[in-house]
């Protein structure tokens, strides 16, 4: 059987022929990803709400709070995705940790522009109700397919991208930052539309592994890769918007 995108569903492939206790279930899988989403929410919630206006005023700070938050999130993610079984207690913590790198940057957009964190919330839940009606009509040969199209246009963008930020560095021709910015906006685009496909494939993935009786002890594992792609949306939705307010918006 193929697991889907997420490094966390693939890694239960090498063990989906281990003798099996009880199979895994949908009602399972949801209620535990619903409890990675909410203590996701309540975490960046309370950081939100606590920080803001110490943080406020002090932009440096919210900044390191999100790289210390983002590099311990690496090390729990590849912990997570090597050993299923601790996906239930490690999953919780890295949650908890999520929200605070959410709340950070929620904290971040607020001072530009109030009301774009929700918006990119309510679309992130848009995009979740619209992949679950999709997700049974296309074959894991039509994601991948689509995947590496994605790919190899992501890639060709990053580069042109990486070009337009060194000439604009080593020229000091800020004619090229418009372009810059538009090619950043593009890329993020890309990466929704690569987000959103990874989305379908853990719907596809989690459908074959209660069609073909995985143990339940992977639904930690398959509930966890779920919101983490959840999570990784709602940042690029969340980017899009920012960058359109920058765009078309007026600070005042």
């Amino acid at each position: 059987m193929r697991f889907g995108g997420n490094p966390a569903i693939r890694s239960m492939q090498k063990n989906s022929t281990q003798e099996i206790a009880q199979p895994a279930t949908y009602a399972g899988i949801t209620w535990k990803t619903i409890v990675f989403a909410l203590v996701t929410m309540v975490s960046a919630f309370v950081c939100r709400i606590a920080f803001f206006g110490l943080l406020v005023q002090n932009l440096m700070a919210v900044i390191i709070g999100m790289i210390v938050c983002a590099i311990v999130q690496i090390f729990l993610g590849i912990a997570i995705s090597s050993n299923p079984a601790r996906a239930k207690s490690l999953g919780i913590v890295y949650c908890v940790i999520e929200g605070l790198t959410l709340g950070f940057l929620v904290i971040l957009v607020d001072i530009y522009a109030q009301g774009i964190a929700l918006a990119a919330f309510l679309a992130t839940c848009g995009v979740f109700v619209f992949a679950m009606l999709l997700f049974r009509k296309f074959s894991t040969t039509a994601y991948s397919s689509v995947t590496k199209f994605v790919f190899i246009a992501l890639s060709a963008l990053v580069a042109v991208q990486l070009v337009l930020f060194l000439a604009m560095l080593f020229t000091g021709n800020m004619a090229l930052y418009k372009t810059y910015f538009l090619l950043q906006l593009g890329i993020s685009v890309v990466m929704v539309i690569y987000a959103t496909i990874v989305l379908l494939m853990d719907l596809k993935a989690i459908d074959a592994m209660v069609q073909n009786g995985v143990d339940k002890r992977y639904e930690w594992q398959a509930s966890f890769a779920l919101i983490t792609t959840l999570i990784w949306l709602y940042i690029e939705i969340l980017d899009i918007l920012l960058r359109l307010v920058i765009l078309f918006g007026d600070r005042s």
